[in-house]
């Protein structure tokens, strides 16, 4: 009887987990069909809410959802070269296969002129100090006014439920003020007793 109730024990944990990989299969390829929908008409409506000088290649949708009302919601970064531009993303709503609202603005492709560049990413070991692999990219840093290349670095720390993200210029190798994510502990500190959000 105890073999059978450890073979019974596996099966049904097997058709169990069966049945929960199914079930997540049509979640995924509604997102997956969202977002080619939202690609497809961010392209058609391009003009309308980044310009007319923004060509196809310089956006890709990061992101879609479709809501039960219909709504669909599309996320569209910003790319010079290749590279995504630092917080140039771009929310576009759509309803019945039509742009009804926009948000966020793209920096004009003269911005970018005679500097090039080309897309590339590191990864790095944990070390010891992070919960995965650190993720360097390249990305345009806007916040200086000129668009100029800097590293993303994304840290998940091992010892602390904080992420950081720092900037770091591409030719001085020097971080960006205000790009690193400051720790929980950190804003206690500065903040007794109060908000650490």
């Amino acid at each position: 009887m105890k073999h059978f109730s450890s073979y019974l024990w596996r099966n049904t944990s097997l058709v169990t987990l069966f049945f929960l990989l199914a079930a997540g299969l049509p979640v995924r390829a509604q997102q997956t069909e969202a977002a080619q929908q939202a690609a497809q008409l961010a392209l058609q409506t391009s003009a309308q809410w980044a310009g007319s000088d923004i060509p196809p290649a310089a956006f890709r949708i990061s992101g879609a959802r479709l809501e039960s009302s219909g709504l669909l919601y599309g996320y569209s970064q910003q790319l010079q070269a290749g590279i995504p531009v630092y917080n140039r993303v771009a929310t576009l709503v759509f309803k019945n296969g039509k742009l009804s609202h926009h948000a966020g603005t793209f920096l004009p492709v003269k911005a970018f002129v005679g500097q090039p560049a080309t897309p590339t990413q590191q990864t790095f070991a944990p070390a010891g100090m992070a919960h995965r692999p650190i993720e360097a990219r390249l990305v345009w840093a806007t916040d200086k006014g000129t668009p100029r290349l800097a590293w993303n670095v994304n840290v998940e720390l091992l010892a602390t439920p904080d992420w950081l993200n720092i900037r770091i210029d591409a030719t001085t190798g020097k971080s960006e003020p205000g790009s690193a994510g400051t720790t929980s502990a950190e804003r206690r500190e500065k903040n007794p007793g109060g908000d650490t959000s």
